[in-house]
């Protein structure tokens, strides 16, 4: 699945910068649905693995792709400037990841509200728990 996505991505790609070498303006469009129908193949594809298993279809975008020079899908869709796909909820789940440093935002809007709540007592325990946890798991990796 991972090389079908990023397949299409390059192929949308490829056909998008031919654009600007077509003679005539038939040809231009043809190119250009050409284009627009790898995208969606792609969109369908991390659509489909998005409903299936959320966690692998972030995992999907952004696992690297030996085959094209270790390249990431998310890295083929922002140079292909596939707008569409980008905004695909797998996307945005993954970016958000991202921007969060891995952290669920849903937990993360919970710990806000009973922050708000308790008028910011609540970050106390927070914190300890974050640092027990993470305490945890560097004496696990030693």
């Amino acid at each position: 699945m991972k090389t079908r996505i990023c397949s299409a991505l390059i192929a949308s790609k490829i056909l998008k910068s031919l654009i600007k070498y077509a003679p005539d303006h038939d040809l231009r469009d043809k190119l250009n649905l050409e284009a627009e129908d790898f995208e969606m193949y792609a969109i369908e594809c991390i659509r489909c693995s998005y409903l299936y298993d959320r966690e692998q279809a972030c995992e999907l975008i952004m696992r690297r792709v030996n085959l094209y020079g270790g390249v990431t899908c998310l890295q083929m869709a922002i140079t292909a400037d596939d707008k569409r796909f980008l905004n695909e909820d797998a996307c945005n789940a993954l970016l958000t990841n991202i921007w969060f440093d891995k952290i669920d935002p849903t937990q993360e809007r919970t710990r806000l509200v009973i922050n708000l709540l308790t008028l910011g007592i609540a970050q106390f325990a927070f914190s300890f728990y974050d640092k027990n946890q993470s305490e945890e798991t560097k004496s696990e990796t030693n």
